[in-house]
């Protein structure tokens, strides 16, 4: 890999890194919402964002509170299971240093190379780009709520 390649697995290092955290943001304004906290609602996201909450346990929560959602079930299988494989290799990828030919954790293990190739860092950069737009768009329906029908077809299905 020339070094152009190498900035550029760097760069989309950075990205992927940085897109976990933005989900994870995502992700706990989502459980805000879910809880539909009334009182001191300020008071309690700030404190829940701020909150030292694991990753894995937010995603279990939330699991929890969308056990009956056909649409994640129907339309996105491997939802849970992505979220969680893509934290893991974010923790692989920030706990280590070197250039993907030669990673190592900083507790001195070894990353095979095969698990962290230029191939591999995009395809899991496309699918994290995929989640983190399906989580946005559930919490800007959270945000909207039911929208009211609108024409003469929306009527005629019936109530919402």
């Amino acid at each position: 890999m020339d070094q152009n390649e190498e900035q550029k697995y760097q760069e989309m290092r950075g990205e992927y890194i940085g897109l976990m955290a933005q989900l994870e943001h995502e992700l706990t304004m989502l459980l805000v919402e879910y809880l539909r906290v009334q009182n001191h609602r300020e008071d309690f996201e700030k404190w829940f964002v701020q909150a030292s909450i694991p990753f894995s346990y937010k995603v279990t929560l939330l699991k929890r509170m969308e056990v009956e959602n056909t649409i994640i079930e129907t339309n996105f299988p491997d939802f849970w299971k992505d979220l969680y494989d893509l934290q893991k290799f974010r923790n692989t990828i920030s706990h280590s240093f070197g250039t993907h030919r030669g990673m190592m954790t900083s507790r001195g293990e070894e990353i095979p190379e095969t698990e962290v190739t230029f191939k591999v860092l995009s395809g899991r950069l496309e699918k994290l780009r995929e989640l983190e737009n399906t989580v946005i768009n559930m919490l800007a329906d959270e945000y909207e709520g039911v929208i009211p029908p609108i024409s003469a077809d929306d009527f005629a299905d019936g109530p919402m």
